[in-house]
């Protein structure tokens, strides 16, 4: 019994809460009403205790998701399940939807060929893909299903933040590239942001109701 519960204090003191951010902009639709270029961020919780590793890749499914974006009350979130990964072969941090490893946003820069989730990360991307949102399982959220058309040419923000709670990270944050200076930053404020702005769930009439203004 005594060597079983040092394995689980073991366990426990090695994991650490993930806040992970993907931006970016993109024209779609929520719960049937279109919208067009707009600025978007999604904030991602994850557990370091649940990433899993392979030949090539990291991913970590989210523990919550939200996007902010300016529809109705502004933040809505996934009632899927998401998931972070990450391919090293490609260099890619993907937003994905879980039950078909679908790749939702996909983030591509030099720095992620080598990296698993494992330390704090943050880089700015010139030209994020948007893809596959239209098509296999609908992508819901509380406000309705979200779909972003087929685009890549926009920049965004790929960004893991290891420690902390609710939007407050612990530690200097690695450079493993110029762009990871700048984004770190950037990260910080978007997680106090939307850590202060939690809103009610959205409601079908309340986004068509914005949509018409």
């Amino acid at each position: 019994m005594r060597v079983l519960l040092c394995i689980f204090v073991a366990v426990c003191a090695s994991a650490s809460p993930m806040t992970i951010f993907f931006t970016g902009s993109g024209s779609g639709s929520l719960n049937g009403v279109a919208f067009n270029d707009l600025e978007f961020t999604i904030l991602a919780t994850a557990q370091t205790s649940d990433v899993q590793t392979g030949a090539g890749y990291a991913r970590v499914p989210h523990q919550t998701a939200q996007i902010e974006i300016p529809i109705g009350p502004g933040i809505f979130s996934f009632t899927v399940p998401t998931s972070t990964l990450v391919l090293n072969g490609i260099s890619q941090g993907i937003f994905a939807y879980n039950p078909t490893a679908t790749h939702l946003i996909a983030y591509t820069d030099p720095s992620l060929a080598a990296y698993a989730l494992d330390q704090t990360l943050g880089v700015i991307v010139p030209s994020i893909t948007l893809l596959q949102w239209g098509v296999g399982d609908p992508v819901m959220t509380d406000g309705g299903r979200l779909i972003f058309n087929d685009f890549s040419g926009v920049s965004g923000i790929f960004s893991v933040q290891i420690g902390g709670d609710g939007g407050t990270p612990h530690g200097p944050v690695p450079e493993p590239s110029t762009w990871a200076m700048l984004a770190a930053p950037f990260t910080i404020l978007l997680v106090r942001r939307l850590a202060g702005r939690m809103v009610a769930p959205a409601t079908a009439s309340s986004v068509k109701r914005q949509a018409a203004r």
